[in-house]
């Protein structure tokens, strides 16, 4: 049995500490309405990651004071907050880790896909310029198309962390839950199930409070295709982007499978032991197990995987000692 495994099975690892922190941040979501906020703050803090110098990315840096500064991470300080409580709480655990396990349970508790999270997220404090996170292209001059052009700038974001165009674009589907455009909307309510966005920064329902809570679905492209979020027509301008716009907009079950992988993703960059961004395959756990032992491989062990091998290492002296012992009584007999 390996140190990862005995830390698992004595509820000392990173693994048992993320089965038990799901239930307190859930319990945060409904108490304080602050899933936006989660979604926010773990996107804002891995979409600093820079695959050319190796900087930035998922490593809890948004929580220096410098980096919550930012224009970007406007409202982030109370997510911060929130979750400084569960770090002593959670030792096995690094601030990192805690800021993308919020996201993850944020999403999931609103209907997402389920996210493979994987622990093992190192905490800097080396904050990240401003500028690093993506930010739309500005709009045309008055009476003037988007042009294909437009998208440049999420194309270079895209290769600067390491993802897809497509994994870029599929990301967008958290925009009417964590309100990461500011244009509004023209006011229409449409169909049912095309209630007017965003939702408000802290929007999540109450216990009891009789609201309805806010549901992750491919509403985002469905509303971008009918003209009401018209501050992101630029993604309809280049018939790349159209192309994916339109195929999620069609086809729920696409966009699940490509938000997850995605998301999954781009929680890991800047980790090099968890990947470093690459996607887990299609049937990875949720948390831990296998999808998380092939990283680690070559890794140097944890503080807790340390503990964990003492602790075998006692416990197989014990034993080896209590047979030595009967057996030595009994070939004095």
């Amino acid at each position: 049995m390996s140190a990862a495994a005995l830390a698992a099975l004595l509820g000392v690892g990173p693994e048992a500490a993320e089965r038990a922190a799901r239930v307190d941040l859930l319990s945060l979501l409904t108490a304080e309405r602050c899933g936006p906020l989660f979604i926010r703050l773990a996107f804002n803090d891995a979409a600093t990651f820079d695959g050319r110098d190796g900087t930035g990315g998922a490593n809890g840096s948004v929580r220096t004071r410098k980096e919550l500064s930012h224009a970007a991470n406007a409202g982030l300080e109370r997510a911060v907050h929130l979750l400084a409580p569960l770090k002593p709480k959670f030792p096995a655990l690094s601030s990192a880790d805690l800021f993308q396990l919020a996201g993850v349970v944020a999403l999931e508790a609103c209907g997402g896909p389920p996210i493979g999270f994987v622990p093992g997220r190192r905490d800097s404090w080396a904050y990240a310029p401003e500028g690093r996170l993506f930010a739309p292209p500005p709009p045309p001059p008055a009476g003037k198309p988007w042009l294909p052009s437009s998208t440049a700038p999420l194309r270079a974001w895209a290769a600067r962390v390491g993802l897809s165009l497509r994994s870029a674009v599929a990301l967008a589907a958290a925009h009417p839950l964590g309100r990461w455009w500011s244009s509004p909307l023209d006011g229409s309510t449409g169909s049912a199930d095309m209630s007017p966005l965003p939702l408000p920064l802290t929007a999540w329902p109450a216990a009891g409070g009789g609201e309805a809570a806010p549901a992750f679905s491919n509403v985002y492209f469905r509303a971008l295709l009918a003209g009401r979020v018209p501050g992101d027509a630029w993604l309809l301008a280049d018939p790349e982007t159209r192309l994916l716009v339109n195929e999620y907009a069609s086809s729920e079950a696409t966009l699940m499978c490509d938000y997850a992988a995605a998301h999954a993703a781009l929680s890991r960059t800047g980790s090099p032991r968890l990947g470093n961004g690459t996607p887990h395959s299609a049937g990875s756990r949720r948390g831990s197990g296998a999808a998380a032992a092939a990283p680690r491989a070559g890794v140097p062990w944890t503080t807790t995987e340390w503990l964990a091998a003492g602790t075998m290492c006692v416990a197989g002296a014990v034993v080896v000692g209590g047979a030595l012992a009967a057996w030595r009584r009994r070939w004095r007999r």
